[in-house]
């Protein structure tokens, strides 16, 4: 994870403020945990922020009188958006698992340890 952070966190750490906010505090942790800078932190979470005041300011514009109905539907979809993005990293995981090289079994690695025996050097 912290590998992770350090390569691309600034795109999880906006994402984490406006679209996909129930991983915000795992992240937080991770990326204050793995050195991450704290000026790149705190920019890609002010602009994380801000797209999220101003999504939720534009619909509150457009549909302020069924704010509430939108306020739900968005807070659902988000946890939408949370389990399709476990789900992929499942499915990511397994295919990569799924294309490895056979490991070497140990009976492979006992008739080569009884060849390297027996060779002449």
């Amino acid at each position: 994870a912290e590998e992770y952070v350090q390569k691309r966190g600034g795109l999880a750490i906006y994402l984490a403020r406006c679209v996909i906010t129930p991983i915000a505090v795992p992240l937080n942790l991770v990326a204050g945990s793995s050195g991450y800078a704290s000026r790149r932190f705190v920019g890609y979470a002010a602009a994380g922020e801000l797209t999220w005041l101003l999504m939720y300011g534009t619909l509150g514009y457009l549909f302020g009188s069924q704010w509430e109905a939108v306020s739900t539907f968005i807070s659902d979809f988000s946890g939408v958006l949370v389990g399709l993005a476990i789900a992929g990293v499942g499915v990511f995981a397994l295919l990569r698992w799924a294309r490895r090289p056979p490991a070497a079994t140990s009976a492979d690695s006992a008739d080569a340890t009884a060849a390297a025996l027996t060779s002449d050097h």
